[in-house]
C-alpha cells in the first residue's frame, strides 16, 4: 500500500505523463518497478553502488 507522499509522486508522475502523451503504466507495474528497483535496501535499486559494479564508467 502507498503512502500518502508516495500515492501524490505517483499522482504528479501519472499527470507529467499524461502532458507528453506518454502511456502511463497499471499500478501492477509501477508496483513492480518502486519494489526492485527504487526503495532502499534492495540489491537491485538504483541508490545501491554495488547493483551496477564493474559495467560501469571506468
Amino acid at each position: 500500500m502507498l503512502t500518502n507522499a508516495e500515492l501524490l509522486a505517483y499522482e504528479t508522475n501519472q499527470a507529467a505523463l499524461s502532458a507528453h502523451r506518454f502511456v502511463p503504466l497499471g499500478s501492477t507495474w509501477v508496483e513492480a518497478i518502486r519494489s526492485r528497483f527504487a526503495v532502499a535496501g534492495v540489491a537491485t535499486g538504483l541508490n545501491n553502488p554495488g547493483t551496477c559494479a564493474g559495467i560501469g564508467r571506468r
